[in-house]
């Protein structure tokens, strides 16, 4: 006879926090991929937005955790599983929130990069405008 194996260490769904928890790491998900959207765009008001709302997030993330956590405590329920599947979301939005890091130290090379040559040009212009500037020959000031 062929029993399949029952897993009685109930997952995030199966406790009434859980969905609203799953559901709150979905929307990190989302600003972090509009985020990462802006930051490509060099759109630097909506990555500051973005951000934000980011951080206002951790907040309800923190409370929705810790009811989770309280409900499997109530219920006697092995926090095993859920632990597991906590930090798997957890790994995923951290490799994109690294990922976002990394497009933000490339967009800044990058813009460090045209810093620098438009510092260089502005040099030489200065050069050349010392050079060949505005300087008026004394026998010309002279008529008037």
């Amino acid at each position: 006879m062929n029993h399949a194996r029952v897993d009685p260490t109930p997952g995030l769904n199966s406790l009434p926090s859980g969905p609203p928890l799953l559901g709150l790491y979905e929307e990190w998900r989302r600003i972090s991929q509009l985020e990462s959207e802006a930051i490509d765009n060099t759109a630097w008001t909506q990555v500051d937005s973005l951000q934000n709302s980011k951080y206002q997030l951790q907040s309800s993330i923190l409370e929705a955790t810790r009811a989770l956590y309280t409900e499997a405590s109530e219920a006697h329920l092995h926090r095993g599983r859920l632990d597991d599947e906590i930090r798997n979301v957890i790994q995923d939005l951290m490799l994109m929130e690294r990922r976002n890091a990394d497009r933000l130290a490339l967009k800044q090379r990058e813009l460090e990069h045209r810093r620098a040559e438009l510092d260089r040009a502005s040099r030489n212009l200065r050069q050349v405008h010392r050079a060949y500037g505005t300087s008026r020959s004394p026998a010309w000031t002279s008529y008037s």
